[in-house]
């Protein structure tokens, strides 16, 4: 694989932790850099100032959790991103801007009411991503690092 710079948008849940597994291992496995994104929900309008200062501790607070909950990962160039916005338009977006190759990514495998309800943000992702987008289900159970040679051959 010709990966140089893989995307894994993250958030806090568990299925998250699983998806910075993959990611890093495929990151090792190719030598490529690894950019944790996190999106901020919402964004907020430029009219809002008084707002702003809260704002922006809130994000400062939300980027030291990140920074706990994935710590530096040893052997792999890795760096936090954290953007304002919806988060399927903010990860295309991030992707088009910084010449991502590849976006590994959390899916909570919804259905139903409750995908109607919540929408999906994976699969938006999928259908406008400039690059191949590698989605983890929340029941998938990683038992050893994937080689990207095996990814290639699925």
């Amino acid at each position: 694989m010709n990966w140089k710079r893989i995307l894994c948008p993250v958030d806090l849940t568990q299925t998250c932790q699983d998806c910075v597994n993959v990611a890093s291992s495929l990151a090792r496995e190719c030598s490529a850099e690894l950019i944790f994104l996190y999106v901020a929900v919402p964004e907020l309008p430029a009219s809002s100032g008084a707002a702003i200062p809260e704002v922006n501790q809130a994000i400062e607070h939300e980027r030291e959790v990140l920074q706990k909950l994935h710590p530096p990962l040893a052997g792999i160039l890795h760096r936090h991103e954290l953007v304002r916005g919806q988060p399927a338009a903010a990860i295309v977006q991030y992707s088009n801007q910084n010449n991502i190759d590849l976006i590994v990514m959390p899916t909570h495998g919804r259905t139903g009411i409750s995908r109607l309800l919540l929408g999906s943000v994976a699969e938006e992702v999928l259908r406008h991503a400039p690059c191949p987008v590698l989605a983890i289900r929340a029941a998938a159970k990683w038992t050893e690092p994937i080689a990207a040679a095996q990814l290639a051959a699925t």
